[in-house]
C-alpha cells in the first residue's frame, strides 16, 4: 500500500496529441482524520506533478466528491487535450452548494434549459455529431428533465 492507500476508483485518460501517453486518475478510500472532518486523497499519474492531493470534508461522500472535483480541476490546469472513451476525460464539473440550495437549483435549472436545447437541435436534425447521444438516450433526457422540473416547480 503507497501513501495514497486503497484505490477506489482509477480512470485511465489519453492525451489526444500522444496517444502512448497515458494519464491516470486514482482516488484512495475516504478515512476519518478527526471527529467531523474527512480526507480523500487522490493521485494523477503521467504528468510532470504526480503528487498526491488530500481532498477534505464534513463526512467520507463530502470528501470523495472534494477529490473528483479536485483531479477534475487538476487536469483541466494542465491544459493538455485529455480523452476518456471518445469525449472529454469524462469527469463532470461539480455544482456548488456552498451558496445555498437556492443558487444551485437556479445553476441546475440553467443547465437542464440548455440540455433541452441541445436535445431539440439534435433531434432536429440540424446537428451532425458522430459522438453525440443517440434517438433514445435523447428520449431518455426529455422524460428525466421534465420530472426535475416537475419536482422543482
Amino acid at each position: 500500500m503507497d501513501k495514497l492507500g486503497t484505490a477506489i476508483a482509477i480512470r485511465q485518460l489519453t492525451q489526444v496529441e500522444n496517444p502512448r501517453k497515458k494519464i491516470s486518475v486514482a482516488l484512495g478510500r475516504p478515512r476519518r482524520v478527526g471527529t467531523t472532518e474527512w480526507v480523500c486523497r487522490f493521485q494523477i499519474r503521467g504528468l510532470d506533478d504526480s503528487s498526491i492531493k488530500n481532498a477534505f470534508g464534513v463526512d467520507a461522500l463530502q470528501a470523495l466528491l472534494n477529490a473528483v472535483e479536485g483531479s477534475r480541476v487538476c487536469l483541466e490546469k494542465t491544459h493538455l487535450n485529455l480523452r476518456w472513451i471518445g469525449g472529454d476525460t469524462g469527469i463532470p464539473r461539480s455544482i456548488p452548494i456552498f451558496f445555498g440550495k437556492g443558487f444551485a437549483d437556479q445553476i441546475n435549472s440553467l443547465i437542464d434549459h440548455e440540455l433541452e436545447k441541445f436535445v431539440q437541435l439534435a433531434k432536429s436534425g440540424k446537428m451532425r455529431r458522430t459522438d453525440g447521444p443517440t434517438h433514445r438516450e435523447l428520449e431518455k433526457f426529455e422524460r428525466l428533465a421534465k420530472k426535475r422540473r416537475e419536482k422543482l416547480e
